[in-house]
C-alpha cells in the first residue's frame, strides 16, 4: 500500500534539482542591478529616514548661515549660529518627511510628469526643485515668525526671505547639498541613492 499522506512540499524538495553556488550568485547580482534600475522598488524606511538627515541637515546648515549673513550683514557668532541650525533643523527634518513630501510628490510632480518621461532624467533632476518650492514657503515662515513673532513686520518679512530664499535654496540643493548627502548615502549603504 503507498502512503499518501506526503505532503506536496515535500515531494518537490525530493525532486529538486541542484543548482551551483555560482548560478545562486549570478541570479542574486541580476536581482540587486535590476532593483537598482527599477524605481518603483521603494526603499526602506530607514533609508529614506538616513537620506533626509543628510538633506534636511546640509540645507538647514548652509540656509541658515546664508540668512544670517544676509539679514545681520555677518555681525553674529558661532554659538547664534549654531542655536539657529539645531532650532530649524527638527522642523526642516519633520517638515521634508510630511509637507514637502506631500507638496512635492502628489502635488508638483504629477504636473513634471505631465511634461517629461515619467521616471526619465528630465523627471528625476526636477524632483529637488519641487522639494525646494515646497519646503522654503514654511521655512521662511517659520523662521520670520521667530524674528519678528506675529505683527505687522511679519508679512512683509516673510515675502522677502522668500524671495531672497528661495534660489539659494535652489542652488544649494542643486549644486552642493544633494550630491553631498547622496555621496555620504552611497557611503554609508553602499548602493546608489
Amino acid at each position: 500500500m503507498t502512503d499518501l499522506s506526503m505532503s506536496s512540499s515535500s515531494a518537490r524538495l525530493s525532486t529538486a534539482v541542484p543548482v551551483s553556488a555560482q548560478s545562486v550568485a549570478e541570479n542574486e547580482t541580476i536581482d540587486a542591478s535590476s532593483a537598482a534600475k527599477n524605481p518603483a522598488k521603494k526603499r526602506p524606511l530607514h533609508k529614506q529616514l538616513v537620506f533626509a538627515l543628510f538633506m534636511t541637515g546640509g540645507m538647514v546648515t548652509l540656509m541658515s548661515l546664508y540668512n544670517m549673513a544676509l539679514h545681520t550683514g555677518f555681525r553674529f557668532t558661532v554659538a547664534e549660529w549654531l542655536m539657529a541650525l539645531f532650532l530649524r533643523w527638527p522642523i526642516a527634518f519633520a517638515t521634508s518627511l510630511t509637507l514637502g513630501d506631500f507638496v512635492a510628490k502628489r502635488l508638483l510632480m504629477p504636473l513634471v510628469r505631465k511634461v517629461a518621461a515619467p521616471n526619465g532624467w528630465i523627471a528625476s533632476h526636477l524632483m529637488p526643485f519641487c522639494k525646494v518650492n515646497a519646503m522654503v514657503p514654511f521655512m521662511t515662515l517659520f523662521a520670520s515668525l521667530l524674528s519678528v513673532g506675529v505683527s505687522s513686520d511679519l508679512l512683509p518679512l516673510w515675502a522677502f526671505m522668500y524671495v531672497t530664499t528661495l534660489p539659494a535654496a535652489l542652488a544649494a540643493n542643486v549644486l552642493l547639498v544633494g550630491p553631498a548627502a547622496r555621496k555620504l548615502y552611497s557611503l554609508v549603504f553602499g548602493e546608489k541613492f
